[in-house]
């Protein structure tokens, strides 16, 4: 029968051993910041334009930043002239007008609905930004440079390709502005703001996994400097159990966490998503079916095969960041299986981490697309597989 003084000495060790613990697992969190801080050119850009209303006070509090509607309704009205007024044709044929009109039509659909979110979704959009304060890593200097270049760089690489496919005796430099900003420069830097989001959710996945994997590797490490406080736990309660306690605790609430945030990143962007692939569809068919009109003239055929890398790259990037969230959301749960499976961890303990991984099981991480599938890699696989195949149809009606 252990005395007083063994279990209290025991106790004061374990005390010790969870203290180090969960300060250990606190500074990995250090150097975190929010969404604004964590890219803050894109953040910037993006909330110059009206896409995002939300705005971080210096104090900390986001608030919402009204004077963004200003830029907002100017793009609105030089979209919807663009579209209705659209004077433009790449060929002879007036039936490839139609063509286009379903691309551009698509694209301005799509970004009058991120206006649209972002009004709707502002109180929503603020609160997952809360959600995300502090779980994010800053964005390298460098990196945002080079990310900064690479995109004026390719608004100049499509602006000067409508220059000189455009047809300047019916249209105007303000018709060639309107053209290049609804394709492909406000949808790129709406896949780049929504990729950055979802690296969000990623980035808070991989704090939570590493939390718990060091929370495993402590343990595994302590086990033999306190089995003796476990041969005292197994006659009296304690300490010991208090920690424990606290610690699962904390991993429930990472986790449930964690799972707020996928809630509510799906339920502001869903919607934009369904769009986005809608957008994609459209894009792929434009660009196949130029490719097949301008096949054997080198300018116009080279034009239209960087439309069509541009798109799948763009898409890609969004579809990559999905498959890493999921592949986050694995790792997660192979870390709590690997913790549960502790030699001294309490039956208590592994009741309620048998339970958390139930949890993360039944709510997996996903990107929906609306309430009509996941986004993924397999996404951009099948639109490509149908956009050739309505390329065929449509081309097969053109007039020769």
């Amino acid at each position: 029968m252990p005395s007083k003084q063994e279990f209290r000495r025991a106790e004061t060790e374990d005390s010790r051993n969870g203290s180090a613990l969960w300060a250990a697992s606190m500074e990995a969190e250090s150097g975190k910041v929010g969404v604004e801080r964590s890219c803050p050119v894109l953040l910037l850009a993006t909330g110059a334009l009206g896409f995002v209303l939300p705005r971080r006070h210096p104090t900390g509090r986001y608030e919402i930043s009204w004077s963004r509607l200003v830029p907002m309704v100017a793009m609105i009205a030089l979209l919807c002239w663009n579209i209705f007024t659209y004077p433009v044709a790449f060929t002879s044929i007036a039936y490839d007008k139609f063509v286009d009109l379903i691309l551009y039509s698509a694209c301005t659909v799509l970004i009058v609905y991120s206006f649209v979110l972002a009004i709707y979704k502002r109180r929503r959009t603020a609160s997952l930004f809360i959600a995300l304060e502090g779980k994010l890593t800053p964005t390298k200097l460098y990196v945002t440079i080079m990310s900064s270049c690479v995109f004026l760089l390719n608004a100049a690489l499509f602006c000067t390709i409508n220059y000189y496919n455009t047809d300047w005796d019916n249209v105007s430099l303000v018709y060639l502005l309107a053209m290049t900003l609804v394709h492909p420069v406000l949808p790129l830097l709406l896949d780049l703001y929504v990729a950055h989001m979802i690296h969000g959710l990623n980035q808070a996945y991989k704090g939570t996994t590493d939390q718990c994997s060091k929370g495993t590797e402590m343990r595994s490490a302590s086990r033999d400097s306190t089995s003796r406080v476990f041969a005292v736990l197994q006659n009296k309660t304690g300490g010991m159990e208090d920690h424990s306690v606290g610690r699962i605790g904390e991993i429930m609430d990472l986790c449930d966490d964690l799972s707020h945030l996928v809630s509510l990143h799906n339920e502001i962007f869903s919607g934009w998503t369904f769009l986005r692939c809608a957008a994609l569809l459209a894009k792929l068919l434009n660009s196949a079916y130029y490719l097949n009109v301008f096949f054997g003239d080198w300018y116009p055929f080279v034009s239209a095969l960087c439309y069509t890398l541009n798109e799948i790259i763009s898409f890609r990037l969004l579809s990559c960041q999905a498959d890493s969230l999921r592949e986050a959301h694995c790792e997660l749960e192979d870390v709590l299986m690997t913790l549960q499976r502790q030699v001294h961890m309490p039956i208590e303990d592994r009741i309620r981490l048998q339970s958390i991984a139930a949890h993360l099981r039944a709510r997996p991480a996903r990107i929906a697309i609306g309430n009509v599938g996941v986004l993924g890699s397999h996404i951009l696989i099948s639109k490509i597989n149908i956009a050739l195949t309505f390329t065929a149809i449509v081309y097969q009606y053109r007039p020769r």
